[in-house]
C-alpha cells in the first residue's frame, strides 16, 4: 500500500472512530454533575468572600482550590487568587500565599494591591514576587507591541521622507594632456 493510501485510511478510521465518539449516548448522570460544578465554579467567587468575611478559612481554601484554575471565569480568577492568598496569609501558610500571588501575577502582571484595602503583608508579597515573574518576549524586546507599532511607525515615516545620503562627489580623474600639435 503506498503512503497516500495508508494516509488515507488512517484518516478515514480516525474519522469513523470520532464520529462514532460523538453519536454514543451519554448516560445523564455523567453530565448532570459536570454542568453543577461548572454553575458552582461561576459564583465561587462570591461565596468565598462571604466565607472568607465569616471567617471560615478552610472552606475558602476548599472552595477556591476546587475550581482553580480553569473554573473560575477568566475575569473573576485574578480576585479568586487574591481571596486565596489571604486565606493563605490568615492561616500562616506563606508558601502557599506565595504560590496564589504568583498567579496572580502570571495572569495580570500590572497588578497594583489597593492600599486601602490590602493588607500590608500581602502588598509586601506581591512587591517581593513581581520580580520573579517572568516578562513575557515581546516585552522584554520591544516593550510592548503597542510601543513597537507606534515607534516603528514613526520610524518608517520618517525614513520616507528624510533624504539619503548625498555621495560625496567624486574627485576629477586625472586626465591625460592635450596631445602635441602636428608639426608642419
Amino acid at each position: 500500500m503506498n503512503k497516500l493510501k495508508s494516509n488515507l485510511l488512517w484518516t478515514g478510521q480516525t474519522f469513523l472512530w470520532i464520529a462514532a465518539l460523538l453519536f454514543i449516548p451519554v448516560d445523564n448522570s455523567v453530565l448532570i454533575p459536570l454542568a453543577q460544578a461548572q454553575e458552582n465554579c461561576e459564583t465561587a467567587l462570591a461565596d468565598a468572600e462571604r466565607m472568607y468575611v465569616d471567617g471560615r478559612l478552610p472552606e475558602v481554601l476548599e472552595r477556591l482550590t476546587q475550581c482553580l484554575p480553569e473554573g473560575i471565569p477568566k475575569n473573576d480568577r485574578v480576585g479568586a487568587y487574591r481571596l486565596l492568598a489571604f486565606a493563605y496569609l490568615a492561616q500562616d501558610n506563606l508558601d502557599n500565599a506565595r504560590e496564589s500571588v504568583k498567579n496572580l501575577l502570571t495572569l495580570n502582571r500590572k497588578y497594583q494591591p489597593d492600599p486601602n484595602k490590602d493588607s500590608p503583608r500581602f502588598i509586601a508579597l506581591v512587591e517581593e514576587i513581581r520580580p520573579t515573574i517572568p516578562t513575557p518576549l515581546t516585552e522584554k524586546l520591544f516593550g510592548g507591541i503597542k510601543k513597537w507599532f507606534w515607534v516603528g511607525g514613526a520610524g518608517v515615516l520618517v525614513a520616507w521622507f528624510i533624504p539619503g545620503p548625498n555621495p560625496a562627489p567624486d574627485p576629477d580623474p586625472d586626465l591625460p594632456g592635450p596631445p602635441d600639435l602636428p608639426n608642419k
